[in-house]
């Protein structure tokens, strides 16, 4: 499975979701890292109780991803600095990646082919041929167009089906 071609080809609702689904994740592993090296060595962290200062290691997770940077809550010691400037390094990189994304997204080529309604057997050089018009309802150029024919017979008394490449 191509994970960028995945997330090139979904729905823009699946797409914004992956994507804030992956950022909230995140934050929470790296509020989880906060909270493990221990809220006292982050200046500005003020709750009481576990969740207090897990909600505020979470903000401060998102605003260190996003290289935001508010400056009321700041890394005190080695370890703190050192899981701050990793979530700053993987913020841009993610970011760059989202911008890529999104950028492929919306570069994506579409092909659209309108074909006739009505197909005709007709002489076509020493045989007779199946004959349908395709046309290319945009005001571009498609290359290298291949067009693959089958027809679908239903058997006598059952309801399967048999194919034949045309």
């Amino acid at each position: 499975m191509n994970i960028f071609h995945s997330l090139v080809s979904m729905s823009w609702l699946q797409f914004f979701s992956v994507l804030g689904l992956g950022y909230f994740i995140i934050n929470l592993v790296f509020a989880s890292l906060y909270l493990t090296i221990g809220t006292e060595h982050l200046t500005g962290i003020y709750g009481t109780t576990k969740m207090d200062q897990f909600i505020e290691a979470f903000f401060f997770s998102a605003q260190t991803i996003t290289t935001l940077g508010y400056g009321q809550i700041a890394p005190l010691n080695l370890a703190a600095n050192i899981v701050a400037a990793t979530e700053s390094l993987l913020g841009l990189l993610l970011f760059a990646l989202a911008t890529g994304l999104m950028y492929g997204r919306f570069s994506k080529p579409f092909a659209t082919i309108k074909y006739s309604s009505i197909a005709v057997i007709a002489p076509y050089k020493d045989i007779n041929g199946f004959m349908f018009r395709v046309v290319n309802p945009k005001k571009n150029q498609l290359l290298e167009v291949e067009v693959n024919v089958n027809l679908s017979l239903k058997r006598e008394n059952s309801d399967l089906r048999d194919f034949y490449f045309l």
